[in-house]
């Protein structure tokens, strides 16, 4: 799996596009300039995705060293100021692709699918294990609840055998696996999804949950929820294979 990282300094505009992003790619996501350069070089992402404007170091800047040390592949940035010194400036520099600001999510993001198959697959390779932490980091379930740990094992039973049964097989051998009970299981996970619905994003959840005749997302069950994650989580081994 592809090493993607996105640098703007919207956290709304990161949510969104992360969450489109994640089951397709290694996210990692900041805010600043000083955050980008650390994560360019500590992880050497295959597509980097640069607003210019950011704050403590600007897109010129960190592209100066991307390009002295080599650290990525590929190249997209966006700005809402374009004047001739930028265009002329970025001409010198590893830039694949410019986006002026507003750019809808949905045409960076099929912006990205389309380089990152031009220039191939990367190294790093995505566990299970990850990804579904992924998944629902991205539909912001909450770490901190049980549901999370317990919704993760669920998912990773059902992406290795979509047959089980929830209630009887699932639900009891994750609950013998956190010496817990079977019901706890069940409530820990709702109160999880309520938790993430009570906040959710709709464009987010859009992507994994298919609205109803009115337009909107119902609220999944955990049979619902548990069992179309599995699905997103196999259909991504079945890429990487």
């Amino acid at each position: 799996m592809q090493k993607l990282l996105i640098a703007d300094s919207s956290e709304e505009f990161l949510m969104v596009l992360a969450g489109s992003l994640r089951t397709s790619f290694q996210v990692e996501c900041c805010t600043s300039g000083n955050q980008a350069l650390n994560l360019l070089r500590s992880m050497k992402p295959d597509i980097l995705l640069l607003d210019l404007m950011m704050p403590e170091l600007d897109g010129l800047d960190i592209l100066r060293v991307v390009k002295e040390e080599q650290l990525c592949r590929c190249v997209i940035v966006t700005s809402a100021f374009a004047s001739d010194y930028l265009l002329e400036a970025i001409r010198e520099l590893p830039v694949d692709y410019f986006y002026r600001k507003p750019c809808s999510v949905s045409s960076i993001t099929d912006r990205i699918m389309d380089l990152a198959s031009r220039i191939g697959p990367g190294q790093f390779q995505l566990d299970p294990h990850c990804a579904v932490s992924s998944t629902l980091l991205a539909l912001n379930i909450p770490t901190h609840k049980k549901g999370f740990r317990y919704a993760r094992s669920c998912i990773l039973m059902l992406a290795e055998n979509a047959d089980q049964q929830i209630t009887k097989e699932v639900y009891p051998s994750v609950a013998k696996e956190f010496s817990t009970s079977t019901t706890a299981v069940e409530k820990a996970i709702r109160s999880a999804i309520d938790s993430a619905w009570e906040r959710h994003n709709p464009v987010i959840w859009a992507q994994y949950f298919s609205p109803a005749i009115n337009g909107q997302i119902p609220r999944p069950t955990n049979t619902q929820f548990l069992s179309r994650i599995a699905d997103v989580v196999a259909s991504y081994a079945l890429k990487q294979a």
